[in-house]
């Protein structure tokens, strides 16, 4: 029986299938790279569980988190299908598992069925991340909006109703937030203070609270 519920759930059921019997099962731990910037990958990943961050080093020695993948996203995808470096990194922000898929499988899989051509291809680029997109929406907004539509987005992707609060799983830490708002660890700490104390978003050891989702969106717009 084909899995329907899982990441590839939004596949038809003829490609799911093709692509889940060239995939091979991935555990993955945190702070696990799976994909190296500079490096030619040697296939394409399909997060079933956990989440990743995709991030490039700075000139000034930084490291710029550029976007985070959740369950059902893919990373990886366009340097495995052309064959150049990887120009990010991506790396595990917490346990999880993926599902791996080699470039020369998923080549001759098209070759045997191009009929999959017009299921799989929009289907595995439909997420790519156009970095210069997250740098501009970094420079032009304040931080406290920037880590207003960071929750915000990470709800959407990630968001579980628990004790009449929204619920983020997945830990990330106070330089992790600074490194995805483009802001120092010292302002990443001075928000998530107030927050707390505020009653926005509370810090568990396994991820976030939303207690206020109105006051997030009203300061997303700000």
């Amino acid at each position: 029986m084909c899995d329907t519920s899982g990441p590839l759930a939004d596949l038809r059921d003829s490609a799911r299938e093709a692509l889940l019997a060239i995939a091979h099962a991935r555990p993955v731990r945190r702070g696990e790279t799976v994909v190296a910037e500079g490096r030619k990958p040697e296939g394409f990943f399909i997060v079933k569980s956990g989440r990743l961050k995709m991030w490039r080093g700075t000139a000034a020695g930084r490291n710029l988190i550029l976007t985070l993948a959740g369950p059902g996203e893919r990373v990886g995808v366009s340097s495995a299908l052309s064959g150049e470096p990887a120009t990010a990194s991506w790396e595990a922000i917490g346990d999880g598992e993926l599902l791996e898929v080699g470039r020369g499988d998923f080549y001759a899989l098209l070759a045997r069925r191009p009929d999959l051509l017009s299921d799989l291809v929009p289907w595995l680029t439909r997420n790519l991340v156009e970095c210069r997109h997250c740098l501009v929406e970094t420079s032009c907004s304040r931080v406290e909006s920037r880590f207003a539509a960071l929750f915000l987005a990470l709800a959407e992707t990630t968001g579980r109703v628990a004790d009449g609060a929204l619920r983020i799983a997945g830990p990330l830490s106070r330089q992790e937030l600074a490194d995805l708002t483009g802001t120092t660890l010292e302002t990443a700490i001075r928000v998530m203070t107030r927050w707390a104390r505020e009653g926005v978003v509370a810090t568990r050891p396994d991820g976030f609270l939303l207690l206020d989702r109105s006051r997030l969106e009203a300061l997303s717009w700000s």
